[in-house]
């Protein structure tokens, strides 16, 4: 049981330290992709490292981007914590190939 507790933190953890995308329309009608770089173990790097895999041959154009910053609360056996949290999001445009 310990084991696979260990295990899910792990992977969540692990998790939390990738940037995601996922493909949609501008608001010009121009296909793109919505990057999301959740966290404070990340930063916008990992953001333009995921843009540059998902446009690999032309590059990419930044539509736009932002960054909010919050706090999560956790109830703990003694006290409630509060931790910081950061999530980035860009919405790219893959440039065509001249």
């Amino acid at each position: 049981m310990f084991a696979r507790v260990i295990l899910t933190s792990a992977a969540l953890l692990t998790a939390g330290c990738m940037a995601t995308s996922r493909s949609l329309q501008l608001s010009d009608g121009q296909p793109g992709y919505a990057i999301a770089c959740p966290g404070m173990e990340t930063d916008w790097d990992s953001c333009y490292s995921k843009a540059a895999a998902l446009c690999p041959v032309a590059g990419y154009t930044v539509v736009d981007r932002e960054e909010r910053h919050g706090q999560r609360t956790s109830v703990g056996m003694a006290a409630v914590h509060a931790h910081p949290t950061v999530n980035r999001t860009m919405l790219i445009h893959c440039q065509e190939t001249p």
